[in-house]
């Protein structure tokens, strides 16, 4: 069973053909190996982040992340499930950071990020994100790209951590599986993200104020 770190793309409906043009349903989660617990969790409030790719403004789709290039030049298209980018990736983070011990939840469009007392607050922007197949003769090539910015504040201390994430991949397969694309997507970045919440920056800001 392939286990992936932090983001995870779960197919919705299956390519077989290319007679019409297809779209594949994708879903962000996050799926990290447990982490130990701390005795006292500190509460996270993760808003929705905010979809700033360059290409945005133009995109009538807005949640499309990509598109795999079929061998007869037809295209099927990777589109994120639920239809909102923000959402997904917010609730990403906020699954990733409850894997460190954390009391976290997403806040909700027209709600207050202390309306719980949290003790952290995440905001962020998604910078670029990306899945793209390109099937030739003797194979088909993969790319993904991720990218976001981060901003993670203390709010009895008012200290803060901004932080850029990045992750990426590329490989080639003899037969196109949507599984490597998930690995290709998210291993990369999940790296990223451990080694950011493992900081010595992180440490200050998740440290409570006595």
């Amino acid at each position: 069973m392939r286990r992936t770190l932090l983001l995870i793309l779960i197919l919705g409906v299956g390519v077989t053909g290319c007679a019409t043009e297809q779209t594949i349903l994708l879903d962000l989660r996050a799926a990290q190996p447990a982490a130990e617990k701390k005795a006292e969790k500190l509460k996270v409030a993760v808003t929705i982040f905010e979809d700033a790719r360059p290409d945005n403004d133009q995109r009538q789709e807005k949640a499309r992340i990509g598109f795999r290039l079929h061998l007869l030049g037809c295209v099927t298209y990777f589109q994120i499930k639920g239809g909102q980018l923000g959402p997904a990736v917010s609730q990403a983070v906020a699954a990733s950071l409850a894997q460190r011990g954390l009391e976290t939840w997403v806040v909700k469009p027209g709600e207050q990020a202390e309306g719980k007392n949290p003790d952290l607050i995440v905001t962020g922007k998604i910078l670029d994100l990306r899945a793209h197949a390109s099937s030739r003769f003797g194979g088909t090539e993969l790319v993904t790209r991720i990218k976001l910015a981060l901003d993670l504040v203390n709010v009895s201390t008012k200290s803060s951590v901004h932080a850029i994430l990045t992750g990426h991949g590329r490989e080639k397969v003899i037969l196109f599986d949507p599984a490597d694309l998930e690995q290709l997507l998210s291993q990369p970045f999940a790296t990223s993200v451990q080694e950011f919440l493992a900081g010595e920056s992180m440490a200050v800001v998740l440290t409570k104020a006595q």
